[in-house]
């Protein structure tokens, strides 16, 4: 969902401020929709797709800096938060693979524009594969926050 908010972010250059409402579209979104609340800790940051896409419109990009606090608390991320629903009729899932399947954001822009993107599957995932740049990127961002030098492992 969030490589989807990232990609229409993108493609049409949105700004956070132009998002006047959004709807999140997936077969698993029963699950999701259960999950929904504005995170204050690692574990709801974690399990709160909202909170992915309205990251993903502020950023543009997904990284570990989602966890922190700061990201967390930011007013922009929360105020997106505000503006991101749930479609309440979801397509079913096409196969008993339920966890293999993308979804759709769509957005209702300040002007009134109504765009949308369906991601099939997110970069990183099993379909697309993951790039060994993203590999290191991940491991430089991380091995700090272990105590310890990247140059050491």
């Amino acid at each position: 969902m969030a490589q989807a908010a990232i990609e229409l972010a993108v493609a049409h250059d949105l700004k956070p401020e132009q998002v006047a409402s959004a709807m999140i579209s997936a077969p698993q979104l029963k699950v999701w929709a259960q999950q929904a609340v504005p995170p204050n800790d690692l574990i709801s940051a974690a399990h709160s797709v909202p909170y992915f896409v309205a990251c993903a419109f502020a950023d543009r990009r997904i990284g570990w800096n989602l966890f922190s606090p700061e990201k967390m608390f930011d007013p922009v991320v929360v105020s997106l938060i505000g503006r991101i629903g749930f479609d309440p009729d979801p397509p079913p899932h096409p196969d008993r693979f339920g966890h293999r399947h993308g979804g759709t954001v769509s957005v209702t822009t300040t002007d009134g524009r109504l765009l949308s993107h369906t991601c099939k599957a997110p970069r990183g995932s099993g379909t697309t594969g993951i790039q060994w740049a993203d590999v290191e990127d991940k491991y430089r961002a991380l091995v700090p926050r272990a105590e310890c030098s990247g140059d050491r492992v």
